[in-house]
């Protein structure tokens, strides 16, 4: 078995297709310097350990990882679960907009801080498949299932995802729920390509 060090950790950024590829690292420049703006003041409460996240990664982690992130309106999905995944897993993640002026308010790129537990593992959905029917094409035929194949998940999908699966009322619950939350973000993070 591999081990996976959970203080490894790397950063990953979504920047609009529109953009160069050193636009992309300037835009995620500005993301990180949102980033210790949002968590650097925190001191007690939720954000907490997304803090100490992201002061981690900064002392000893530092990789950023550039990923071709697409359209405006697919930047806004991709923040829209790390909002809810971020936030549940304890994850730094931020989102930068340029100036009015500049590009016109444009959502340039969105970015989350992940250890290595979510990067490395390799994953296939099926578990998430067979078990909840999510991010598999099934073909029927007189009502039973003919073929499943998985497919990798959109981030439309993947947020479309997290409004059918319920919050844990147990410990064992819990446990999974963080499992699919990890696999989800997983997913989000394998939906581009790199820069």
């Amino acid at each position: 078995m591999n081990y996976v060090d959970p203080t490894k950790l790397r950063a990953y950024f979504f920047g609009n297709l529109y953009l160069s590829d050193i636009q992309h690292g300037i835009q995620a420049a500005h993301v990180v310097t949102k980033m210790f703006a949002k968590y650097g003041r925190v001191h007690e409460g939720d954000d907490l350990e997304a803090a100490d996240t992201l002061y981690e990664w900064a002392d000893d982690g530092v990789t950023k990882i550039l990923l071709q992130g697409g359209y405006q309106s697919n930047l806004a999905v991709v923040y829209e679960i790390f909002e809810h995944l971020g936030g549940f897993l304890g994850l730094p993640f931020q989102r930068f907009y340029e100036e009015v002026d500049a590009l016109n308010g444009a959502l340039t790129s969105v970015g989350i801080v992940v250890p290595e537990e979510i990067y490395l593992k390799e994953d296939t959905y099926n578990w998430l498949d067979k078990d909840y029917g999510l991010f598999a094409d099934v073909e029927r035929h007189n009502g039973g299932v003919v073929s499943e194949t998985p497919t990798n998940p959109t981030p439309k999908e993947i947020l479309a995802s997290l409004a059918f699966i319920q919050k844990p009322t147990t410990h064992d619950q819990n446990i999974l729920y963080i499992d699919m939350m990890q696999t989800l973000l997983r997913a989000t993070l394998r939906t581009a390509r790199l820069v």
